[in-house]
């Protein structure tokens, strides 16, 4: 390697470094160009770099020794690889900054000799790296020769245009241009940006068969089995009240409580059932409004009552049926979410990079069973209408739709986070006594809950997929 005349020419030492470091810009740390090694081998090729540009910019070295040979002035190349051997690519320009489905143009700046030949001009070849890490020391792919793919590149002898930048770049490439072997002191570094196309990372999908999707399924004898229990415990907790009400301490003999008698309840039952059934649709969805409207407060007693506007238009399927932004929004904030977000995709969204050794599009999907999901069942879901409307959830889905380096080791990641819930009941839902979450609404509503139900499983009134979708900007380290 050359050795620096001293005194040092300082206005060629700044020269150099500007340039140096334009072309090189995955070196910067945190807006910082750190000094070259003297004495690390992996940086051989960079500190000889730095020189040849040093020497450009008239400074001054104590002996030269050309990395690439002059030739006489008298010497002209001829189209045969015995003379274009000898001859080298010195320098190539092009964007430090790329960006997809946009085109970008490098060419040749400079050779040596500085006389070459046409015929050796029309040898130059090139050669592109991608990088999925900003530290351009190990390429995720090689495109050894650009000339054989000409949907993406066009070649006119020392100019090289990438017609459109593939949407499977990212991070930041790395392109040579050479006559006999490429050089790492002869390329040009550029960053790719640009939004990418959605990258599938975990999916889990909502089952359109299970119970609560269910409608039209029941008469109006098999939903009775589901009414009556309901009624009878009903019923007997508000005679229990009566009759404590109304009854003498003291009295030890006298008539059977009428809470005791278990033919009154059923007999009371049986006809508060028939009027149940003879109730207009109208009817009953005015029972249903006035749940939603206890169980929601605020913006999401709107979207609630939106969503009860859908169900009675009776136009829902299988697929997603509701969207709402007031709907994205809380989802996006409440504490459930945020827990899905750091406990779980951030985890495994570093993981899969690392085991890709950054390559996005070759990234493992997410381990489904560390995956779980988001969920809107707390008291104050309850209260303000989040339990009512979406509760637990039935899929999810997480989407990568932009990705970047941020300088040699971080990385910042733009998620698309989906998840679907069924506004509908299942059987589980309606029964008096069972675990479900739904619970609290049978104790303190039952009617009105039976009320939806009856809508939907006896009426035939289509349970509706609702869906929240919100993005999530992740910046980290790799592992």
């Amino acid at each position: 390697m050359d050795r620096l005349n001293r005194p040092l020419n300082k206005a060629a030492i700044k020269k150099a470094d500007d340039e140096f470091y334009a072309t090189h810009p995955e070196l910067i740390d945190n807006g910082k160009r750190p000094p070259l090694s003297l004495t690390d081998p992996d940086q051989a090729d960079y500190r000889n770099e730095w020189i040849d540009l040093y020497k450009k910019h008239d400074g001054e070295i104590e002996s030269k020794q050309d990395d690439f040979p002059e030739r006489k002035p008298d010497d002209t190349c001829v189209s045969c690889e015995a003379t274009c051997k000898n001859n080298f690519v010195t320098n190539i320009a092009g964007p430090s900054q790329i960006v997809i489905g946009e085109k970008a143009e490098y060419i040749v700046n400079s050779y040596s000799p500085s006389n070459i030949s046409d015929d050796c001009k029309d040898k130059v070849k090139w050669r592109v790296e991608v990088y999925g890490k900003c530290d351009t020391k190990k390429p995720i792919r090689v495109i050894e020769d650009c000339s054989t793919i000409t949907s993406v590149f066009k070649i006119e002898r020392d100019k090289l245009s990438i017609i459109k930048v593939p949407s499977i770049w990212f991070c930041c490439i790395a392109v040579y241009a050479y006559i006999t072997t490429p050089t790492i002191k002869v390329r040009q570094v550029s960053k790719v940006k640009g939004r990418i196309q959605p990258i599938l990372l975990f999916e889990r999908k909502h089952d359109p068969q299970k119970d609560d999707m269910k409608y039209g399924d029941m008469s109006n004898q098999e939903f009775k089995q589901y009414y009556m229990p309901v009624c009878e415990r009903k019923t007997k907790k508000h005679l229990m009240i009566i009759d404590a009400m109304n009854s003498n301490p003291l009295k030890i003999f006298g008539p059977k409580p009428v809470w005791k008698n278990e033919k009154y309840i059923t007999d009371s039952c049986e006809k508060n059932y028939i009027n149940f059934i003879n109730k207009s649709d109208d009817e009953h969805f005015a029972l249903f409004k006035s749940l939603i409207e206890w169980q929601s407060i605020g913006a999401l007693e709107t979207v609630a009552l939106d969503i009860i506007k859908k169900v009675k238009e009776n136009k829902a399927n299988n697929e997603v049926n509701y969207e709402n932004s007031t709907l994205n929004e809380r989802a996006k904030v409440h504490e459930s979410s945020k827990r899905f977000l750091n406990n779980e995709i951030v985890p495994q969204l570093k993981e899969k990079l690392s085991s890709a050794n950054g390559d996005i599009h070759n990234m493992s999907l997410f381990d489904s069973h560390k995956m779980g999901y988001p969920t809107f069942n707390t008291f104050m879901d309850k209260v303000k209408g989040m339990g009512i409307v979406f509760n637990g959830t039935e899929g999810s889905k997480v989407e990568l739709i932009d990705y970047e380096c941020v300088g040699n080791d971080k990385f910042r990641a733009k998620l698309r986070i989906t998840v679907y819930d069924h506004f509908g009941l299942d059987t589980n839902d309606i029964k008096i006594d069972n675990p479900n979450e739904r619970r609290i609404h049978m104790s303190i509503h039952p009617f009105k809950f039976l009320t939806w139900a009856y809508l939907q499983r006896v009426k035939g009134y289509k349970p509706i997929v609702t869906q929240i979708r919100y993005e999530e900007v992740v910046e980290d380290r790799f592992p």
